[in-house]
């Protein structure tokens, strides 16, 4: 009885430190998921990080290229009132050039038929 106790102690023991091996083994590999998941979640936030910071810096450039832009859009519309001014006043000067040459041939048929060559 005795004999038999101690071989079912050992048994016992063995059967014991089998599922104690076993469950330890588990665990390891509990753990080195844990870790895995860990790793990837910092990794994640790490990217994502930087994808922030990238679309803060395209944020920035977008607003200095509408910046640009709008100071771009003013000086044509400044150069384009300014052509528009120039026209009238060529338009203007070239009435005036006619009307001139106009009054002058009548001024020189008057006189005594001297031309001007213009």
């Amino acid at each position: 009885m005795k004999t038999s106790t101690v071989v079912l102690s050992i048994i016992l023991a063995v059967v014991a430190v089998f599922f104690g091996v076993q469950n330890t083994q588990k665990a390891s590999k509990a753990v080195a998921i844990l870790d895995q998941e860990r790793f990837s979640r910092m990794t994640a936030e790490e990217d994502l990080q930087v994808a922030q910071a990238k679309v803060s810096s395209l944020e920035t450039e977008i607003k200095r290229a509408q910046g640009k832009l709008k100071s771009t859009e003013t000086i044509m519309e400044q150069t384009k009132v300014m052509n528009e001014d120039l026209k009238a006043r060529l338009d203007k000067a070239a009435q005036i050039k006619t009307r001139l040459e106009e009054k002058i041939n009548e001024l020189s048929q008057i006189s005594g038929g001297v031309t001007t060559g213009f």
